[in-house]
């Protein structure tokens, strides 16, 4: 599942590094984009409803952590 997220750093190189014409760089980013959702579903398909509930746990505590943080400041 944390494989989906590379692509996400590799935007910045497509872009900054665009070795394709333009409309081929957003075709390109946007299939990135798709396999990188697919791939994560498939991490929490393969998780189960366990998984699954122990990821929005994470979440929900990582959301509340960011939300005691901005409240210190």
């Amino acid at each position: 599942m944390a494989l989906s997220f590379l692509v996400y750093p590799t935007y910045s190189i497509i872009i900054l590094f665009p070795p394709f014409p333009a409309p081929m760089t957003i075709g390109i980013i946007v299939a990135a984009s798709i396999v990188s959702w697919f791939v994560f579903a498939a991490g929490v398909f393969l998780a189960g409803w366990e998984g699954y509930e122990w990821l929005k746990r994470l979440w929900k505590r990582k959301a509340a952590e960011s939300g005691d943080e901005q409240e210190h400041r």
